[in-house]
C-alpha cells in the first residue's frame, strides 16, 4: 500500500468504524458491546481503541457462530473451512467485497516476485486426486498446472520435473514441506529449472532449511505468504527480507505479549468482511 502511515492509519480507522456499524447489528456482538460499555459510533476514535474489547477466541467463534453471520448478505458471499490444524475446523463466510482485496493482495504480492498474467505456474498443492483421477491437472485458461502433494514418489517426481520444463515453468508454488521434497529430489539429480523467476509458499510454517535448499537448488528467491481461512490479516514476505509485513488495506494487525519476550500472539481484525466480522480475532498463531 504505497501510503504514509497516517494515511493507512486513517483507511484502517475508516474501514474498521464501517466493520463495526455492521458488526453491531448482530446478536452476538451487540450483547458484547453492551457488556463492555462499547458503542462503536461513540467510543472507537482511534486504532487503539479496539483494545477496550476482549479478544475473540476459535472456541467463541464456533460456540456463537450463528449469532455473528450477516444472514442478509449471505446470499452473496464464499464459504470456507479451516483446516483445522491448530483444533476443530471452522465454517467462515466471505464477502465479495473482501475477496476482492483478498485476491488484489495476493496478485500484488506476485507480481513483486516478478509474476505476469499467463506465466506458467506448477503448483505442489490444492491437488488430492480421488481413486482414478490424474495426479498432474492442468487449468489452461490460467496456464496453471497442478501436481498433487500426496503422490511425491521418486517416479512421479521425475515426471513433474519433465512437465515443467517441457511447460517452461516461470513460477513454482505450494507448500513449503512439498517443494522441499522436490527440491531434494532435484538437488540430488541436480536438476534445475532453467526458467524459474522465484517460488511462492502459503499455508504451512517456511523454516529457514526448507527455503535455503530450495533457494540453493533452484537459484531463486522464495516469497512466502501468510493467511487464514478466518479472514483476518496477510503477512507477506518478499525474497530477500528476512521480515514479514503485514497487509495494511486487508486487516488490523495486533501482536500482544506471551510469557517470552521475543514471542507475540497474533490478533488481527478484518477489515472488509461484513458477513463474518471477527473484531480482535485470536489466529492461535505466533510471531
Amino acid at each position: 500500500m504505497d501510503k504514509s502511515e497516517e494515511e493507512i492509519k486513517n483507511y484502517q480507522l475508516m474501514t474498521l468504524k464501517d466493520l463495526f456499524k455492521y458488526s453491531e447489528r448482530l446478536p452476538y456482538y451487540s450483547k458484547l458491546y453492551e457488556k463492555h460499555e462499547f458503542d462503536p459510533q461513540v467510543d472507537f476514535n482511534t486504532l487503539s481503541d479496539i483494545e477496550k474489547l476482549p479478544v475473540l477466541t476459535k472456541d467463541s467463534v464456533r460456540m456463537n457462530q450463528k449469532d455473528i453471520i450477516n444472514y442478509s448478505l449471505l446470499p452473496l458471499s464464499l464459504k470456507f473451512r479451516t483446516s483445522g490444524t491448530t483444533g476443530t475446523p471452522i465454517d467462515t463466510y466471505i464477502s465479495y467485497n473482501h475477496w476482492i482485496v483478498e485476491q488484489a493482495v495476493i496478485w500484488r504480492h506476485w507480481f513483486k516476485a516478478g509474476y505476469k498474467i499467463f506465466d506458467h505456474i506448477a503448483i505442489i498443492r490444492s491437488h488430492n486426486p480421488k481413486d482414478g483421477e490424474e495426479i498432474i491437472k492442468k487449468n489452461s485458461l490460467k496456464n496453471w498446472t497442478y501436481y498433487s502433494p500426496y503422490h511425491l514418489t521418486q517416479k512421479n517426481m521425475e515426471n513433474y520435473y519433465r512437465d515443467m520444463l517441457l511447460k517452461r515453468t516461470k513460477f513454482l508454488r505450494g507448500y513449503p514441506s512439498s517443494l522441499a521434497i522436490f527440491a531434494e529430489y532435484c538437488h540430488k539429480k541436480g536438476y534445475t529449472l532453467p526458467r524459474l523467476k522465484a517460488c511462492l509458499t502459503a499455508s504451512e510454517v517456511l523454516s529457514d532449511a526448507e527455503r535455503n535448499l530450495i533457494e540453493k537448488t533452484f537459484n531463486v528467491q522464495v516469497y512466502d505468504h501468510y493467511g487464514l481461512a478466518e479472514p483476518t490479516i496477510m503477512l507477506h514476505n518478499h525474497g530477500t527480507e528476512k521480515s514479514y509485513i503485514n497487509c495494511p488495506e486487508y486487516g488490523y494487525l495486533e501482536l500482544l505479549p506471551t510469557s517470552n519476550q521475543d514471542v507475540y500472539r497474533i490478533i488481527g481484525t478484518n477489515l472488509h468482511n461484513h458477513t463474518m466480522p471477527l473484531p480482535r480475532y485470536d489466529t492461535g498463531d505466533l510471531a
